[in-house]
């Protein structure tokens, strides 16, 4: 997910790019709403987990990289944590999972599931099954963050990842060197 509504001028507002774009689409269409484009967000992200049923929920968190530039989210209100909840308990229903995408632990924000949304209450790592991605850019980001990220999923109760093996996804179990196989 990375639109969430259109522009007066017709383009689609892309919350991915440079922190000047997002702020000024947040401004445009949601009068600086902060809480009303995150919940338009996470209402799209349910729906399209609801429709098209991808296998993979990419980018959950995307939503938050800029908070590291301007605080507008407070992560642990209420209203948010129930919006996740909610976001979670559909992508479980649909039997998707969700990436936990290392890139922010190089870059700007902490991924989803490092961050604890996804290691708490009714969604507890044994339930929504992740796997882990780097979304690198760059060759060189191929595996970046993957040992810190396997730390920090086992330390919150993770003991496997999805991955795709001979066509088939499959749960296997993990360390920081990788997979266990």
């Amino acid at each position: 997910m990375h639109y969430i509504g259109q522009l007066p001028d017709d383009s689609h507002f892309c919350f991915d790019g440079q922190p000047e774009g997002f702020f000024q689409g947040i401004e445009l269409l949601y009068h600086n709403d902060f809480r009303k484009a995150i919940t338009v967000y996470y209402h799209a992200m349910m729906r399209m987990a609801e429709v098209d049923r991808p296998d993979i929920i990419g980018h959950m968190d995307k939503i938050k990289m800029h908070n590291a530039f301007r605080p507008y989210l407070n992560e642990e209100e209420k209203w948010y944590t129930s919006l996740v909840e909610d976001t979670l308990e559909v992508i479980l229903q649909k039997g998707g999972m969700v990436e936990v995408n290392t890139r922010g632990l190089y870059k700007t924000h902490p991924p989803f599931a490092l961050s604890g949304e996804m290691g708490a209450g009714m969604h507890s790592p044994k339930k929504i099954p992740i796997l882990l991605n780097s979304d690198a850019h760059h060759p060189d980001e191929i595996d970046s963050g993957f040992s810190y990220a396997a730390e920090l999923l086992r330390e919150i109760g993770f003991q496997s990842l999805r991955v795709l093996i001979d066509g088939k996804w499959q749960d296997k179990a993990f360390d920081k060197e990788g997979l266990i196989l």
